[in-house]
């Protein structure tokens, strides 16, 4: 699955600025804190790649665990790229309406 608006998934950052190397690590301490939060197959799936969703208890353990923010694991696309493709879509709208 595409994201519409891509981020840049910075999961495997705030393990290593947390010193955490692995995800048995990161899994271990995910459990000692919230032990139904997240199954190791899942979080060895969001470490490598970003996840099309996120629930909101894991995305908190994770940043307790990792003592960070969420926008420290998550980047948005920035602003003017967003614009970019938001005026692309008036554009197409309007033409198909005879406004341009």
């Amino acid at each position: 699955m595409s994201l519409i608006f891509p981020v840049t998934w910075r999961l495997r950052e705030c393990m290593e600025a947390a010193n955490i190397h692995t995800v048995t690590e990161l899994h271990h301490r995910i459990m000692a804190i919230a032990p139904d939060t997240i199954k190791y197959a899942q979080l060895a799936r969001i470490v490598q790649s970003p996840p099309a969703r996120l629930n909101l208890q894991t995305l908190a353990v994770l940043t307790i665990v990792l003592g960070c923010r969420p926008g420290d694991l998550l980047d948005p696309q920035p602003n003017n790229l967003v614009t970019r493709n938001v005026t692309r879509q008036r554009k197409k709208r309007n033409t198909r309406r005879g406004l341009v």
